[in-house]
């Protein structure tokens, strides 16, 4: 029989962040101090949110967030070693309930894989089950880009998901998990059967709207994924 697979987003998700937020605000604070901090995280912020709406594309978003500030390799280590701080309470045992009824869980995200990894090591997803972009740095070291690849774009997690399936690595039902209009994307084009819209730690109102199933705690979470597992 085939078996359900879930697809994680990873921030505000898997995370309590998000993490290339997280990286910029360690580069805004080692250069600025006070209200200069609170202004270019607002902004940043504020450019997250909007990509995340669905209002601008995810190449859009990553740069111009990259544009207010210069993360460098040495920012990205020290966050890639706090990571796993972040991870959202419970989301272990849920990752458990998955893989003890034959589930397959996954991690297709925007984030740079740096940071997926750690918390995917901890969660006990499979390195060839994470997926995220590859940073770009200038001969300073400092964080310009992503590369030019699916999940620097917003409809990149609908053709990660598609090639997993045309693959064989997803023989059975997929069900797309995350709180943002790229993560509703393969279940409005169809490539997703399912998709529990989350609101654990931010609701996008575009996302909640169009969710089948929306859920705001993560005991709302395991249960939602239990209902697509052969208990």
């Amino acid at each position: 029989m085939p078996s359900p697979a879930f697809i994680f987003d990873f921030d505000s998700t898997l995370v309590s962040v998000e993490s290339l937020d997280e990286l910029l605000e360690v580069s805004v604070r080692r250069r600025e101090k006070g209200s200069a901090v609170r202004t270019i995280m607002g902004k940043i912020h504020a450019i997250t949110d909007e990509g995340m709406e669905g209002g601008i594309d995810l190449r859009t978003s990553i740069s111009r967030r990259l544009a207010l500030a210069r993360p460098t390799r040495e920012d990205l280590r020290a966050l890639e070693k706090r990571m796993n701080e972040t991870v959202t309470k419970g989301m272990d045992a849920i990752i458990r309930t998955i893989h003890a009824h034959g589930g397959s869980a996954f991690v297709v995200s925007g984030a740079i894989h740096h940071l997926i990894e750690p918390v995917a090591h901890a969660l006990g997803i499979p390195d060839d089950h994470s997926f995220g972009n590859e940073p770009v740095f200038d001969s300073d070291d400092v964080l310009i880009d992503v590369k030019d690849r699916p999940l620097a774009t917003s409809r990149g997690k609908t053709d990660v998901i598609r090639s997993l399936i045309e693959a064989g690595v997803i023989d059975g039902p997929v069900i797309m998990i995350g709180d943002g209009a790229s993560d509703l994307h393969p279940f409005l084009t169809g490539v997703a059967d399912h998709f529990i819209g989350v609101g654990i730690h931010a609701v996008r109102s575009r996302v909640e709207m169009r969710s089948p199933v929306f859920v705001r705690t993560v005991h709302d979470l395991h249960q939602a994924i239990r209902s697509f597992l052969p208990l």
